[in-house]
């Protein structure tokens, strides 16, 4: 079974499958029970692009303290953001907790924003599965270009 989502302003379609598929060449991730998010976008080609899923069925007590939020849903929006966000930077996660912390600017769920990490500009796209169980966030590099020269 599959669930398909279509993501605002044109970022394509997440699909996630109940285990693992054979997909390559798409921005993909696993939540806590092994369900795979992939990202389907028009843009895979052209700009560096990643994605994080996270069930919130998980405990969270103790990093939601560490990171002072009051709120599951602002600390999984807000952690599905920063996994994104790491990912597109090829940077792992603990190094980037320790270094840059959490994203704790407001994450406005369906929206895009635009975020900078050292001279880079991104977008992120962070939403709430329809069924409420899930978190996902979409990132985009917007000044990183792919595209190779061929001589």
């Amino acid at each position: 079974m599959v669930q398909k989502t279509i993501l605002p302003d044109g970022w394509g379609e997440a699909l996630l499958y109940e285990e693992r598929t054979g997909v390559m060449r798409c921005p993909r991730s696993y939540d806590n029970s092994g369900k795979q998010l992939i990202w389907h976008n028009n843009f895979n080609d052209v700009y560096k692009t990643s994605c994080d899923v996270e069930s919130i069925d998980q405990p969270q007590n103790y990093l939601m303290g560490y990171y002072q939020f009051s709120s599951a849903n602002d600390f999984f929006a807000s952690w599905v953001a920063t996994e994104a966000s790491a990912k597109l930077f090829d940077i792992p996660i603990l190094y980037w907790l320790k270094n840059y912390g959490m994203i704790k600017k407001a994450i406005p769920l369906g929206r895009c924003i635009i975020l900078k990490h050292n001279d880079s500009e991104y977008e992120l796209l962070t939403i709430r599965s329809e069924e409420q169980t899930r978190y996902m966030a979409f990132a985009k590099m917007l000044n990183y270009d792919l595209i190779k020269n061929i001589n």
